[in-house]
């Protein structure tokens, strides 16, 4: 009985590593102004992000090279919004691809601005939009790796997203801040048929989701470790 717990228990350990799982995220840069641009007339608005004002600012593992490297997201497009009196939510869907170019040269690279990661990004997730606020957040498998620099030696975090992908799913998600009241913006337009228009901020981050079977094998394991303890037999 103790060999198979133990094997249970090598298992679980085994699979934790993946939980702590591969991370980066990124935000406006500091002097940049705004990030993105929300628009639209009536019940019909896009989310249009700025070239080269995001950058990554933090990652697991650091340090990394990826750090400072430009972030660019692509044109979103909104529809089915729903006012629920306090919020609007909606679908946001893009044909565009998610992309992180190096903000320097490297030996792996070579001259800054090349493609470091592109991921195109699932479509139908929804959003949020509040008083002064937009979020991005449902966690499913957002992104897709497509071209990308893994195996140069450039990036560790970029090889751990590109590896995450084969073997788990990659999550996206940002909140993005502005000074205007959002939802009043919104859902002044959908009654009037009118048009406006807002900037702000950005957060994001992109990591690794594990696979459900890493989790419970991960909880098993851990679970057990203890209940062995207790028993005096670890």
């Amino acid at each position: 009985m103790k060999k198979i717990l133990l094997m249970i228990v090598v298992l679980g350990l085994a699979a934790a590593p993946a939980l702590a799982g591969t991370s980066l995220s990124f935000s406006t840069i500091p002097g940049t102004g705004s990030s993105w641009t929300l628009a639209g007339t009536g019940a019909s608005w896009s989310l249009t992000f700025n070239p080269g004002t995001m950058e990554v600012d933090g990652s697991n593992p650091s340090p990394d090279a990826v750090f400072t490297d430009l972030v660019d997201l692509p044109q979103f497009t909104l529809s089915n919004l729903v006012d629920n009196g306090v919020t609007i939510m909606g679908d946001l869907t893009t044909a565009g691809n998610l992309t992180i170019s190096t903000d320097a040269a490297s030996v792996a690279l070579g001259a800054a601005g090349a493609n470091a990661l592109t991921a195109s990004i699932a479509q139908g997730t929804i959003l949020h939009i509040g008083k002064g606020y937009i979020a991005y957040s449902q966690p499913k498998d957002d992104l897709n790796v497509g071209l990308n620099a893994a195996g140069t030696g450039y990036s560790a975090v970029i090889d751990g997203l590109v590896a995450g992908d084969l073997t788990a799913s990659l999550d996206l998600t940002f909140s993005g801040t502005s000074e205007r009241d959002l939802y009043a913006m919104i859902s002044g337009a959908i009654k009037s048929g009118g048009q406006d228009a807002a900037v702000g901020t950005i957060d994001g981050n992109i990591s690794v989701i594990p696979a459900p079977g890493a989790v419970v094998l991960g909880s098993i394991g851990i679970s057990f470790v203890g209940w062995l303890r207790r028993r005096r037999t670890l």
